[in-house]
């Protein structure tokens, strides 16, 4: 660790500076980082959750694009914070300067090989959008109409000592404060970093497109950009610019039309959801365009999430314990799939969400939302210390995103009664003799590898006893905080000691008046009190803040 405090410390120092400043002084008290990167600053702990919410995104637009990416994928994880971190990060934005068009073509040439001038058309002298990670230039590329996507110079080395701090913050909150440990902190930067590293891998996001456009071939009412391979690279993306207008715009639309894109809308997520094994994890209302006033045009690939058969198997159980208010279900559902290994009272885990779900059930239809149900779903996760993989909560919140795309496009829509016929057919599909055998097979087959590899395991264990280094490993809970605050006491009690045998031997030194002398006072005894002054400082000051 003091290798790497050493490697990163004036951005270490920033970053702990700004999190003091804004009310973490308590937090940065308690974790081992050494005086020249804390240095004097400290500004005390804030009172009230709103408060503290705002300056924690006050903080994170002062710390820059990294911190503002983690800040706006917080803003979706509602199992982790309170409502009023999550209604501060929903209003983090972008506030970025774009860079220089001869940086952008430097870049281009770099990945390319060649010229702009000499691979386009026409490229354009000013960006038509600029973001943390990168700009968009509308081009022409062999006479079509392009967007040209570049990356900002040195962005993935800013991104990857910000992500670096933040797992090592991670690692020792997690060591040192036991309270945070249910969080699995280490685990969701990891998370965090994984998903910040495919928004800057634009290879990636080209095989994200790819396979949206194979996905949606045969759908007229969907367009998807096309990816031009050649002119592309891992920090510059060219593909089709798709010209629209924005959802919000469909007012002059005829109802029957409006209907018709929102079912579009449900059948374009659903149709990832079942054939592709991927989703759109950011389908909001501003990712969608209005083209020729009767397709649907699907923009922003960077965040694309994993349907895996554990996702799809917690969702379905999930629908079927709503529907057939199995709260028993429901409970044994979110606690196999929350990463908090500590235990859950199920008992009262079943009576909120019983709570939960016939509140809403009860409800208007007209009054339904499946956006609020899944907030108060949250809720009573975040009560319980229920908390998801990022995969669980990103389709929960391409839900609510979806919900509004289909409420713009048709204000009238029963969101939740057109959504019940194409979940029936996920349960349904997973309950098809197929993928019944498919799963049967494969749990065989873990089985078997398991029972495969057990021999093995149990001859090295015993080869370990034989040789004498078997060791079991033994976790007392809050025994740390005993020995940590034992070992603060002792070093106290030691440093007292070694100041007072320099107080007095000074005192001592100075009864001899022998030369040399500073002040007409020897100077070896004036050198002795400079030391007892200086440790007391360093002991009963310094370390204390």
């Amino acid at each position: 660790m003091g290798l790497f405090i050493l490697r990163h410390q004036k951005r270490l120092r920033e970053v702990v500076q700004v999190l003091i400043r804004h009310g973490y002084g308590a937090i940065i008290d308690r974790l081992p980082l050494p005086f020249f990167v804390r240095r004097w600053e400290r500004i005390h702990g804030v009172e009230g959750s709103a408060r503290l919410a705002r300056n924690t995104r006050e903080a994170l637009e002062e710390l820059g694009p990294t911190f503002i990416k983690f800040g706006q994928i917080l803003s979706t994880r509602r199992d982790l914070l309170p409502l009023p971190f999550i209604r501060e990060f929903e209003r983090l934005q972008e506030h970025v300067e774009p860079f220089s068009t001869s940086a952008a073509r430097a870049m281009i040439r770099s990945e390319l090989g060649q010229d702009p001038d000499e691979i386009f058309d026409h490229f354009p002298d000013e960006p038509a959008a600029a973001a943390s990670i990168a700009q968009v230039y509308y081009a022409t590329y062999q006479g079509e109409r392009v967007a040209v996507k570049v990356q900002r110079p040195d962005v993935r080395r800013l991104i990857e000592e910000d992500m670096a701090i933040v797992h090592y913050l991670a690692e020792l909150i997690d060591e040192y404060i036991e309270e945070a440990r249910i969080y699995s902190l280490p685990a969701l930067t990891r998370e965090f970093r994984s998903a910040v590293q495919k928004e800057v891998d634009f290879y990636k996001e080209a095989d994200n497109i790819e396979f949206f456009n194979r996905a949606y071939a045969d759908h007229e009412d969907i367009v998807i950009p096309q990816v031009y391979r050649q002119a592309s690279s891992g920090r510059v993306l060219t593909m089709t610019r798709l010209e629209g207008e924005r959802i919000r715009d469909v007012e002059t639309l005829d109802p029957k039309r409006r209907r018709s894109l929102a079912d579009t809308a449900l059948d374009l997520f659903f149709l990832q959801f079942f054939e592709g094994g991927i989703f759109h994890a950011d389908p909001h209302p501003g990712n969608f365009l209005l083209i020729e006033n009767k397709k649907l045009g699907l923009l922003d690939y960077g965040r694309v999430s994993m349907v895996d058969d554990e996702l799809e198997s917690k969702l379905s159980d999930l629908m079927m314990g709503v529907m057939n208010h199995d709260y028993s279900l429901l409970a044994d559902t979110l606690i196999k799939a929350s990463r908090n290994t500590r235990s859950v009272d199920k008992a009262e885990l079943e009576r909120d969400l019983m709570e939960l779900v016939e509140f809403n059930y009860h409800k208007p239809v007209g009054q339904l939302r499946i956006s609020d149900i899944l907030f108060d779903l949250t809720q009573a996760m975040q009560r319980h210390k229920i908390y998801f993989p990022e995969n669980h909560m990103a389709l929960i919140t391409a839900l609510v995103g979806l919900e509004a795309v289909a409420y713009t496009l048709d204000p009238n829509i029963n969101f939740p009664e057109a959504m019940f016929p194409r979940f029936r057919e996920l349960m349904m599909n997973r309950r098809s003799p197929k993928r019944l055998f498919q799963r049967t097979y494969r749990s065989f087959r873990n089985a078997y590898r398991q029972l495969e590899n057990l021999p093995e395991r149990l001859a090295s264990i015993l080869r370990l006893a034989e040789a004498g280094e078997f060791a079991v490993k033994f976790h007392h809970e809050g025994l740390d905080d005993f020995l940590q605050g034992l070992e603060g006491i002792t070093r106290r009690i030691v440093a007292g000691l070694i100041i007072a045998a320099l107080i007095v031997s000074g005192a001592l030194i100075i009864q001899i008046d022998r030369p040399p002398f500073i002040a007409g006072y020897p100077a070896l005894g004036m050198v002795a009190f400079s030391l007892a002054f200086l440790l007391s400082l360093w002991v009963f000051v310094v370390r204390r803040y």
